[in-house]
Parts: C-alpha cells; structure tokens; sequence
C-alpha cells in the first residue's frame, strides 16, 4: 500500500502538491475490496461481509509505530510492515501463524531448498567478480 501511495506522489502528487496523494483510506481500500475487484474476485471476496468468504489478515497494531496513532487506517498504510501480520485466514480457516503455515513443514521445505540451492551453486560455472560480503570485510580489516 506504501509503494502504491508512493509511486502516485512520483508520477502526480508532487506535480500539483498533493503530499498524501489521498488519504490512507484510498490506499487501503485498494489493497482489499479494489484490489479483489481488479482480480475479478469481488463477488467472492475482498470485504467482510456475509456469504463472501473470510479471507482476512490479524495485524497485531500495538507497536511503537501504531501507539500514537489518530488515524489507525492511514498508519496501516504508512507503517504497517509485515511483521505485524500474526494469522493469515483464507475462507475463514487459519492459514499462516506468525508467518509460517499451520498445515505443513515449511520449515522442512526451507531447508531442502537450502540444500538444493547450494549444490546447484557449487556445479555452476560462476565467476564471482567481487567477494562476498564477509570475505571483503575481511580483506578491508586487514
């Protein structure tokens, strides 16, 4: 939603003075009911509302950047980070806790791409023109 609210104070915002480029509500609205609307899902989803389906975010807004807040929905848009997201539901059922899925090993996944990127990384014919962050701190603290 800040990128959104962004890329519209670059391209016409600044042009004609509008610092906020809209209020937070625009850029929110965007992001959920609009944005369903866009993907041709509005009539399914996009708005908590009876016989569409319970796709929502628990966004956890007691944080340092929330707690002076006097216009929750605009700071949601500015501040609000992922970090923030505890629980993800898709149609009413919990589909991510503190961003990792409920109903399988992510974790597992990770570490078997992990494996599978180093190996493909170590058969390829790369040539690294400057050295990894470490190796050149090294070479700098010499």
């Amino acid at each position: 939603m800040d990128t959104a609210e962004a890329a519209q104070k670059i391209a016409f915002g600044l042009a004609v003075g509008d610092a906020s480029s809209g209020g937070g509500w625009t850029w929110f609205d965007h992001a959920t009911h609009e944005g369903a609307r866009a993907a041709g899902l509005g009539a399914r989803t996009g708005e908590i509302a009876v016989g569409k389906a319970a796709d929502f975010l628990l966004v956890d807004v007691d944080t340092p950047e929330m707690c002076t807040s006097v216009d929750l929905t605009w700071d949601l848009v500015r501040l609000g980070n992922r970090d923030q997201v505890e629980a993800v539901f898709v149609a009413g059922q919990l589909r991510l806790w503190k961003g990792w899925p409920t109903d399988w090993d992510a974790r597992a996944l990770q570490r078997q791409l992990s494996r599978t990127a180093q190996a493909a990384i170590a058969r390829a014919p790369i040539v690294r023109l400057h050295p990894t962050a470490a190796e050149h701190r090294r070479q700098v603290a010499r």
